[in-house]
């Protein structure tokens, strides 16, 4: 069959047609302009907003800094303003209130400097009183001061020999007594005696030696029932005990006996 022209391009309008006819949008074709905002990429990639307000960088589109971005010190140095009348124009006097208090004539009629203030009573200076004084302490007299001297060199761990010894044991007590070459003596002597409760055993003795100064230092002691007692010139001694205990001590005593 042959086709007429027209028959042909009427059959091609209808197949676009029916192709057109699938269902999906096509907005319909518009000339785009340079005024309505749509990206346009130039011949770099890079972006050129249009004229509508909107930031645009530069040529580079990085951001360029001030000098070079660094903190430039500016170096403001202080001046005093020495304006005449600003300093303080007060006395060196104690405050005694209001200095600038009305000149001339005061309240109530007064007149002269300061007429209508009140009289400025001046406070009295007050002087605390003197703290009393600490007597010192009384001086502590020396014990070895009345000491002989004796006859030892003070030195030990020698092995000084033994110059003189005696040691005696008899059925109801014994004594000893030793001497050494630097001046050691001790002697000492015990029985079996009637003590406080029951018979016991008291001893009695002495031991001196010569110390590092050169002092003879002398030891007497008793032990028995009341343990071993001590006494010498160089040994400190108790004070006093206060009147207040002496009183206590016979109250102590006078109740215990009438508790009895």
């Amino acid at each position: 069959l042959g086709y007429a022209p027209f028959q042909i391009l009427l059959l091609a309008v209808v197949t676009m047609a029916l192709a057109q006819s699938d269902g999906r949008y096509r907005p319909p074709p518009t000339r785009a302009s340079s005024g309505d905002g749509r990206y346009r990429g130039g011949g770099d990639g890079r972006y050129r907003g249009g004229n509508d307000g909107r930031y645009s960088g530069g040529n580079s589109g990085r951001y360029s800094g001030g000098n070079d971005g660094r903190y430039v010190h500016m170096d403001n140095k202080y001046q005093h303003d020495d304006r005449p009348g600003g300093g303080y124009t007060g006395d060196a006097g104690r405050y005694v209130g209001d200095k600038n208090t009305g000149s001339g004539s005061g309240g109530g009629g007064g007149s002269g400097a300061g007429g209508g203030g009140a009289a400025v009573v001046p406070t009295p200076t007050i002087i605390p009183a003197p703290r009393p004084t600490t007597a010192a302490p009384p001086a502590v007299p020396d014990p070895t001061a009345n000491l002989p001297k004796g006859r030892g060199t003070g030195e030990g761990g020698n092995g000084w020999a033994i110059i003189r010894q005696e040691d005696d044991v008899e059925q109801d007590g014994y004594h000893y007594l030793y001497e050494t070459e630097n001046g050691i003596l001790a002697e000492e002597s015990g029985r079996i005696e009637k003590l406080a409760e029951e018979d016991g055993l008291r001893s009695k003795g002495f031991y001196e030696y010569t110390g590092d100064d050169g002092i003879l230092y002398r030891v007497d002691y008793v032990a028995d029932d009341n343990g071993f007692v001590p006494s010498a010139a160089h040994l400190p001694t108790a004070p006093p005990a206060p009147p207040y205990v002496a009183k206590l001590l016979a109250f102590l005593e006078a109740n215990a006996k009438s508790a009895k």
